[in-house]
């Protein structure tokens, strides 16, 4: 098959060589690897289809196709979206109507860091750590102690699981007095411990209750 003359204006400057197109003719007779190399070439440039191939050739030609063609359309919407930028650029930004123009840079803030965050003090700097330090070359972090609560916190998030002050101050009490534990375990998550306060709030402040009637005859007796 004959090449392409050099001197006409190409379509395109450029493509996308992969090293399967390599792969495919390499052991090919010098003949056929260079007309294969050609076909590939002018189509890449020219969008011209091949003739003339050899039986092994085409056949090569039938595996690489479907991808040069592929790497060629994705060039092509690369570009076509390159120059399109430019002229919007030209023009003083996007068209008129484009809802990107409209968007504004979302600023952050060090409030929107939910490290920074006080209502997440269950945040790990990394979940699956070891506290033993360095294992494999990696180094660990150790897991974030827990930090009870304020009153104001406890008042907050008991309004979105339907609860009142009372409810929270019966909590915030009950736990501030037991060192903020769960039998003999500290609580892991304040928030999970609330849920549940709220599912079984009449079995807690009856035992509010009790102990509350028994440190009053305490100080009674004394």
């Amino acid at each position: 098959m004959a090449a392409i003359e050099h001197t006409e204006n190409p379509s395109r400057k450029t493509f996308a060589f992969y090293w399967s197109f390599k792969d495919a003719i390499r052991d090919m007779p010098d003949a056929d690897k260079l007309a294969v190399y050609e076909a590939i070439t002018d189509f890449a440039f020219f969008g011209v289809d091949p003739d003339g191939l050899s039986p092994v050739g085409r056949l090569a030609w039938k595996l690489i196709r479907p991808q040069l063609e592929a790497s060629i359309r994705r060039y092509d919407a690369c570009r076509n979206n390159g120059l399109k930028g430019a002229e919007y650029g030209k023009n003083g930004g996007a068209p008129k109507g484009n809802q990107n123009a409209r968007k504004q840079p979302q600023r952050i803030t060090p409030e929107d860091n939910p490290k920074n965050n006080p209502l997440n003090h269950n945040v790990n700097d990394n979940a699956n750590v070891n506290e033993k330090g360095v294992i494999g070359g990696e180094v660990a972090t150790k897991r974030r102690a827990f930090v009870a609560p304020s009153l104001e916190m406890v008042k907050d998030y008991f309004l979105t699981i339907n609860g009142s002050d009372t409810d929270a101050e019966c909590f915030y009490d009950h736990f501030t007095a037991n060192g903020w534990r769960t039998g003999k375990n500290l609580i892991k998550d304040w928030k999970a411990a609330a849920r549940n306060w709220m599912r079984r709030k009449s079995e807690f402040n009856a035992t509010t209750q009790k102990q509350t009637t028994h440190e009053t005859r305490k100080t009674n007796f004394l």
